[in-house]
């Protein structure tokens, strides 16, 4: 059946309408054709049959036509069941087409609107009867011109289709954008008889992406631009000003205090101070000048086409005066100060990098006398004091390389063994050279970076100790020390946790050393930081015992499995019948309480001997071997592994 017979009742093919009208001649005009024929039988002389003519040629033609019945009757059947079948898919594409999560137009090749489904209602807020025969113009936000329509439609007679993202208007006014598909479909003549558009609202994606933006751009914190957009700003300023012959000053800003405040009273305390502050500073500094926050407790402004420098101190004025004004941070009334440093284009610098380093350099010079500012001077790279020059340093590359981890190891006093290794920080300056970490630890302390120190050494721990069982043959348990800032942390057994199954090592062979002074003074802290170490099965040691306050009750609750004795105790030992005394006693009431000891400087034999008569368990000090860098280290494991296959083949 051809297609444009599809739909209709099937016709009536020459052969059927043959033997119709063949047996309405037999029925009509019977007795002459019968004559004829007989007569024409006799003249043949085949003689006349039993049967009578008539009824044999109408038998004949009638069971034929039975035949071509049943054959009209199958093919009006077949008729039927791709009725069925097509009604079936129709029913199937209109559920599919009113089911659709996009939202589908119809229109004609007019342009005028034929159907939509539930999913455009849902999104643009027009029923079927509000918008059909009307024009896809009525969903138009004015957000594109027509030069983006021409071009739209150009492509769609081109290439048959377009794809695209498009802002549209909703019945109740709002705008919305929208990816959307337009396909053009042809009839059997190839011309266009409808377009057929499909949409999706893609709003959330937009928001996804200006928040990803966002975060690139801005502080989460503070809301104020982050370092990338400063230094984006700043780049722009700086091509300015070379192209109009003006300045830019830049300004760094240093909360004063803000440390002891974050520590003591806790980091939501100083987040919520952080924000009031970036506020203030947001207010006072307006646009064409632009406020940043680096990061901590540091922020910026670049003052772009500067005529005098005059213009940046009195921004500077304007800054420390906002700063200086009481905060209310519920349920405390805060007071700081800022500290700022200016450096000025094409002065002090004609790049980015410069420009910031020296006004940071002039930030560090404001914060000898705290709550002012200073202008950058070029002798201040070469007479800046040695902690600022410290701070600096540990600011810029503490991470990179300069830092190393050195190992000191421990022996069983009863044995000679090797029982295990005390993690040290070194750290090799590039101008002051090595640099002891009574001095830099602190300092990392002050200016917030001990935390990601603690933790790098820690790493590097985990990381050392996989390699040095493999040398040694058995695993040497590590002392690792941890800065009294880490007592302030919640999570930090979870973090130690997390490190230590990375690294698949068994928290047995960590040992977490606390000093004296720091775990008596924050108490509460200690007590709780202490049993979640000891849950986890990591063991915990008091350093510098006799340093510090020494009370005895504090041992008590504490829960610490060994105890170090300090140096200062050990020097002279052998001779200094006072420190013998003194060192008796504490391993007597370290091991009456369930304490290991360990005697801390250890350099003689004599002194050896003398610990192992009162009773030490376990020494570390210059006798056995100075702290080693990683490599030297795994030499000296190597050697004593050596020793003891050596011992054990003799």
């Amino acid at each position: 059946m051809t297609p444009a017979n599809r739909g209709k009742l099937p016709v009536l093919d020459s052969l059927t309408l043959f033997f119709m009208i063949s047996n309405l001649i037999l029925i009509f005009l019977a007795d002459p054709i019968v004559e004829k024929v007989s007569g024409l039988l006799d003249a043949s002389a085949c003689g006349t049959p039993d049967v009578p003519l008539r009824w044999g040629l109408f038998l004949l033609n009638s069971v034929v036509f039975y035949f071509i019945l049943r054959r009209y009757n199958a093919r009006l059947l077949r008729e039927a069941n791709r009725r069925r079948r097509s009604e079936k898919h129709l029913r199937l594409y209109a559920r599919v087409f009113q089911a659709a999560q996009e939202g589908i137009m119809i229109t004609d090749a007019n342009n005028r609107i034929m159907d939509v489904n539930q999913a455009f209602t849902r999104m643009t807020g027009y029923e079927p009867g509000e918008i059909i025969s009307s024009t896809p113009r009525i969903l138009q936000s004015g957000k594109q011109d027509k030069a983006f329509y021409d071009d739209m439609w150009a492509s769609i007679r081109r290439q048959g289709s377009w794809q695209g993202e498009i802002w549209n208007r909703r019945k109740d006014g709002s705008v919305f954008p929208e990816w959307l598909i337009i396909n053009a479909v042809k009839d059997e003549t190839g011309r266009i008889a409808n377009y057929v558009g499909i949409f999706s609202d893609i709003t959330e994606r937009i928001q996804a992406e200006e928040n990803l933006r966002y975060l690139a751009h801005y502080d989460m914190l503070t809301g104020l631009p982050n370092r990338r957009h400063f230094r984006h700003r700043l780049n722009a300023a700086l091509l300015d000003a070379k192209q109009n012959g003006t300045m830019v000053g830049l300004l760094i800003i240093d909360l004063d205090r803000f440390k002891i405040i974050n520590d003591s009273l806790g980091h939501e305390t100083g987040d919520r101070l952080l924000v009031q502050a970036a506020n203030r500073l947001r207010r006072c500094i307006r646009e064409p000048l632009f406020v940043s926050r680096l990061g901590g407790d540091e922020f910026t402004v670049i003052l772009p086409g500067l005529q005098d420098p005059k213009e940046a101190t009195d921004v500077a004025d304007t800054v420390l005066k906002e700063l200086a004004q009481k905060f209310h941070v519920d349920p405390h009334e805060l007071y700081i100060t800022g500290s700022v440093g200016i450096s000025l284009y094409p002065r002090d610098g004609s790049d980015p990098e410069t420009l910031v380093s020296h006004a940071d350099s002039a930030m560090y010079a404001a914060k000898e006398q705290r709550n002012g500012y200073r202008l950058f001077a070029p002798h201040w790279t070469e007479t800046l004091p040695r902690r600022l020059v410290l701070e600096n340093g540990l600011r810029a590359t503490a991470m990179d390389g300069e830092l190393e981890v050195f190992y000191q190891p421990q022996m069983d006093c009863r044995s000679g063994r090797l029982v295990g290794l005390e993690a040290l920080t070194r750290w090799n300056h590039p101008v002051l050279g090595p640099i002891s970490p009574q001095e830099f630890i602190p300092v990392a302390e002050e200016i917030g970076m001990i935390a990601d120190m603690d933790e790098w050494v820690l790493e590097n721990v985990c990381w050392q100790h996989v390699r040095w069982e493999e040398v040694l043959g058995y695993p040497v348990k590590v002392a690792v020390n941890l800065s009294a800032r880490q007592l302030h942390r919640p999570h930090l057994p979870e973090r130690i946790r997390q490190i230590l199954q990375r690294y698949k090592v068994d928290p047995a062979q960590l040992e977490i050393e606390i000093t004296e002074s720091a775990g008596l003074t924050k108490g509460e802290a200690t007590i709780r930081l202490l049993k979640e170490l000891r849950r986890i099965g990591v063991g915990t040691a008091i350093d510098d015992f006799g340093t510090g306050h020494s009370a005895l009750a504090y041992l008590k609750k504490f829960d610490f499995s060994v105890l170090k004795i300090d140096k200062t105790f050990i020097q002279g030992l052998d001779q200094d019948p006072v420190n013998r005394a003194l060192v008796q006693a504490i391993v007597d009431m370290a091991h009456a309480l369930g304490l290991r000891t360990v005697a801390e400087g250890v350099e003689t034999e004599a002194e050896l001997a003398r610990l192992k008569q009162i009773g030490c368990d376990t020494v570390q000090g210059y006798l056995l071997s100075q702290p080693l860098p990683a490599r030297k280290m795994e030499a000296f494991l190597a050697s004593i592994r050596q020793g003891d296959r050596n011992a054990a083949q003799a």
